[in-house]
């Protein structure tokens, strides 16, 4: 990457494995984030025209740092606060603001994330909007299930979304 500014790279540790995050230091806006120790992927999962340099730090900053560790000691709203930056299409962006509405312990359908976004018929839409999601936790795209409300199709395994929601039913 030969981008003109830094942007913070670190990893916390989490009890699904490191959460890696990839955030702009002025701003502490997270601009992807995702259970690997794959940088790499991350990056690539940024827009281009947000994409940095990146220079290693042991903290992502402590404001990110702490949402993470409260939201796993059991407050999942924590990471409601924290900046995020994506860009996409119009209805890509509407659906992950979309996505920071939808409430811990309340999973949504595909084709509820749909109705919310005015877009009939639009289950797939709401698939593909979760699918290009980089800012895993922040943009709880995991909060989607299918219809009948099984788990399915998560970046960052099965097993990974599975957790969350159990964990975010448990404490909600």
């Amino acid at each position: 990457m030969n981008i003109a500014t830094a942007a913070i790279l670190a990893s916390i540790a989490t009890p699904v494995g490191p959460l890696t995050v990839i955030a702009e230091p002025e701003t502490a806006a997270v601009l992807a984030a995702g259970f690997t120790d794959d940088s790499d992927r991350l990056v690539q999962s940024i827009h281009p025209s947000l994409r940095r340099e990146l220079r290693t730090s042991t903290t992502p900053g402590a404001t990110i740092a702490d949402a993470v560790e409260q939201y796993f000691e059991g407050d999942i709203r924590s990471i409601d606060a924290i900046a995020v930056r994506q860009r996409s299409s119009a209805l890509r962006e509407r659906g992950w603001l979309e996505l920071r509405n939808v409430a811990g312990g309340n999973p949504i359908s595909y084709g509820g994330l749909a109705e919310r976004l005015e877009v009939p018929r639009g289950a797939r839409a709401a698939g593909q909007i979760c699918a290009r999601n980089a800012v895993a936790l922040f943009v709880p795209c995991h909060r989607v299930v299918r219809s009948d409300g099984s788990p399915n199709h998560y970046a960052w395994g099965l097993g990974i979304k599975v957790w969350l929601l159990e964990f975010e039913a448990s404490h909600s």
